[in-house]
């Protein structure tokens, strides 16, 4: 199940097992931490809006394979 639009403040997402936060629409995070996941830590269809958070990598769904980021991480 995936939401359209995702918007937290403070979470903390370290070590996931699948993608950190997934989102059919917009992921919006503020004072977070989401890193760690295997593949990527964000991935979304629109371009994601983060404020004070840190991330390794981004991922756009493209409806089939992740294979290009947002360019909004550190190892992005």
């Amino acid at each position: 199940m995936a939401s359209k639009k995702v918007r937290l403040t403070g979470l903390t997402a370290t070590n996931n097992t699948g993608f950190g936060v997934y989102s059919r629409g917009r992921i919006v995070l503020k004072s977070s931490t989401v890193t760690g996941s295997p593949s990527y830590d964000l991935v979304s269809v629109r371009r994601p809006v983060l404020v004070g958070t840190t991330c390794d990598h981004s991922g756009i769904d493209t409806g089939d394979v992740v294979t290009e980021t947002w360019g909004v991480c550190a190892s992005d």
